[in-house]
């Protein structure tokens, strides 16, 4: 049973093969293919799904839910993909995200107890927290097979310092910048109460809640600062206080942040000076890796543009028009950087489907907003921040979770879902 903050009974959120492979998919998101996989860990883990699911379908027979909207937007990214020039990468890359769209739709659209599904994405944070934590405690004691994941084969990983003898926390993923989301998602599940009854989940635990905070402090990332801000400030404006404490609130959350500035110039001149004002000063050159990739693909969607690409160039294809676009932008450097997810979600949009489809994109985006607003939905507000923090750095469609704040954001009415045998087109 659950009540109205989604508070469920322990046994509600006993976990079925599909929901242990969903949180194997969120885990292992960055891991790769330890070079002998056919695909990326967590795609090979989606297709499990995909096939457990499959043989619910034929063994079970409920009346079948037809994700009507998820199909159209497929429909729009094939046209304009094949309008354009491709290669077998595009369509190996678009036949995969439909079947990943479809297969986590079909989950999310028959799990009865949907909350469940935060419950997944709060533990997985508090895994990468974790075992973010064991990585700064054995660079502390000088154990490289402690807090080097590549130490295993998972990733690339740079011992990047951050002051007070501490590292960037990378924890299982690729870099510190894509814990942004997980984190950010985890500390508004950690501190969301209901605005009826003001009860919170009941599998929050206020020391995963803060652990996973102070992980997001020693990532040492721009991009998770940045989501911290955003977050803290949701939390502040929904929380049930009058205008003044919120105010003092404010005001002390700002006076750390600046403490923490003044006392560690070596963050504040990598966050502040290199990163954040580097995206204004070293637009035009070759600067900051981290700056020069976002500004690199931001300009290049832009020259498209201007080229008459209006509707983009399609799925996957930002890499097959970045090189010769940034040789002609900054005249042949041999520089480059993320051509692949194009250093962000809305930069990639912009570049694949041209400045139509970021129109469409931002545009529907806002109107889901202010209709929440309005409704005051606070779950979808927080999605839709959860998404924009996700957008900021991280330009894969294919990510887990993105897929999941999308049928969030899609199908919001979802939450707390339907018995499976209430279907309808959706």
């Amino acid at each position: 049973m659950t009540d109205a903050a989604g508070k469920t009974a322990k046994n509600d959120y006993k976990f079925n093969v599909l929901d242990i492979l969903l949180i194997l998919s969120l885990v292992l998101q960055d891991v790769g293919t330890w070079e002998i996989l056919p695909l990326n860990a967590f795609q090979i883990i989606v297709l499990i799904m995909g096939l457990f699911e499959m043989i619910f379908l034929l063994r079970k027979r409920p009346k079948l839910i037809v994700p009507y909207r998820i199909m159209m937007v497929l429909s729009y990214v094939g046209v304009v993909t094949f309008i354009n020039y491709f290669d077998f990468e595009s369509v190996k890359s678009y036949g995969y995200i439909c079947i990943e769209l479809m297969v986590l739709a079909l989950y999310y659209f028959y799990e009865k107890n949907v909350t469940k599904i935060l419950f997944i994405i709060y533990l997985v944070a508090a895994i990468l927290a974790f075992y973010g934590m064991l990585q700064e405690l054995g660079y502390i004691l000088k154990m490289p097979a402690l807090y080097a994941p590549s130490y295993y084969g998972f990733h690339r990983f740079y011992e990047t310092e951050i002051g007070g003898g501490l590292i960037a926390i990378y924890s299982l993923y690729a870099e510190p910048a894509h814990l942004a989301s997980i984190f950010c998602a985890a500390l508004f599940i950690g501190t969301y109460k209901d605005p009826v009854t003001g009860d919170s989940f009941s599998f929050i635990k206020p020391v995963i809640t803060l652990l996973v905070l102070v992980a997001s402090i020693l990532t040492g990332s721009a991009t998770v600062y940045i989501g911290l801000a955003i977050t803290i400030t949701i939390i502040i404006l929904l929380a049930d206080l009058g205008i003044k404490k919120k105010i003092i609130v404010f005001s002390a959350v700002a006076i750390a942040v600046l403490t923490v500035f003044a006392l560690n110039r070596e963050l504040y001149e990598s966050i502040l000076i290199s990163r954040i004002l580097g995206l204004i000063n070293e637009f035009y050159i070759v600067g900051n890796m981290t700056t020069f990739a976002i500004c690199s693909n931001i300009r290049v969607a832009i020259a498209k543009m201007k080229d008459g690409f209006y509707f983009g160039t399609g799925l996957d294809s930002n890499r097959l028009y970045y090189y010769d676009y940034v040789d002609r932008l900054y005249g042949n450097p041999g520089v480059y950087c993320n051509a692949d997810d194009a250093a962000g979600l809305f930069t990639r949009i912009f570049s694949e489907f041209g400045i139509v489809g970021l129109v469409l994109t931002v545009g529907y985006l806002c109107k889901r907003l202010i209709y929440s607003i309005r409704r005051k939905e606070t779950r979808t507000v927080i999605t839709l921040s959860v998404f924009f923090i996700q957008a900021l750095r991280d330009g894969s469609y294919a990510n887990i979770l993105v897929v999941l704040l999308v049928l969030f954001i899609m199908y919001p009415r979802n939450v707390n879902w339907k018995r499976d045998d209430q279907s309808e087109s959706t």
